[in-house]
């Protein structure tokens, strides 16, 4: 009975120090966080979102800020493009007559030249040029020559282009005195699209013929071919 009560003693004497070690643990742990502040959610700050934020907190510098979008810039209205040059009815062709020495199979002969678009041709094909181009006008169609007439030194140089391949394209040509460019009576048309075909339809109609294969820009005025009722360059 007497060992029963020491064990009981000692319990509580090991309860009661116990819990004086758990208070002054907690008075230790009270002292030593005493006076330091509660943590607390961070706050957005509005000046972290702009890129000016430390421009505007520095002394003396509150720069205002326009909350608008900025105007977006005019556009830039192109100029307008000018007409394409119309084919008929624009004084492209002038009928005042040039005396020039043409060739027929090597022979020198005279013949009289107009222009048309900037080139020298033989009268008679001009005036058939510009009824046929007239037509192909009022059907949608612009016919442009780019060459007509050739004196004797150019087509020298178109020859020999053909014979050395140096130039020109090594494109065929005729000996000097044998090309139907140097009488004003051969044209070369601007292949724009659907002439070609256009040509091939019609070009007979007004006295045209193609007469160099490979070539659909090339046409002739057939030796007796019928002139327009009202020629736009009437012999004098």
């Amino acid at each position: 009975m007497g060992s029963v009560r020491r064990w009981t003693t000692r319990l509580a004497i090991a309860f009661l120090a116990g819990g004086i070690l758990v208070a002054a643990t907690r008075g230790e742990l009270a002292l030593a966080f005493a006076g330091r502040p509660i943590a607390q959610p961070r706050q957005a700050d509005p000046l972290r979102a702009r890129p000016d934020a430390l421009a505007e907190r520095a002394p003396g510098n509150s720069p205002e800020v326009d909350p608008s979008p900025p105007a977006a810039p005019e556009p830039e209205i192109p100029e307008p493009l000018e007409p394409a040059p119309v084919a008929v009815g624009t004084p492209d062709f002038d009928c005042t007559p040039v005396a020039a020495d043409g060739y027929r199979r090597g022979r020198r002969t005279p013949i009289t030249l107009v222009t048309i678009d900037g080139a020298p041709i033989e009268r008679a094909t001009a005036n058939a040029y510009l009824a046929m181009r007239e037509a192909a006008a009022a059907e949608g169609h612009a016919l442009t020559i780019f060459s007509a007439y050739r004196t004797h030194e150019e087509q020298q140089y178109f020859y020999d282009c053909y014979r050395s391949c140096a130039c020109n394209n090594c494109s065929p040509a005729a000996k000097p005195g044998y090309s139907n460019h140097q009488m004003g009576r051969a044209v070369d048309i601007a292949m724009w699209p659907e002439v070609h075909a256009w040509l091939e339809l019609n070009a007979r109609r007004f006295g045209f013929v193609a007469t160099v294969a490979g070539e659909p820009w090339h046409w002739e005025l057939r030796r007796g071919a019928k002139p327009p009722k009202r020629p736009a360059c009437p012999d004098e």
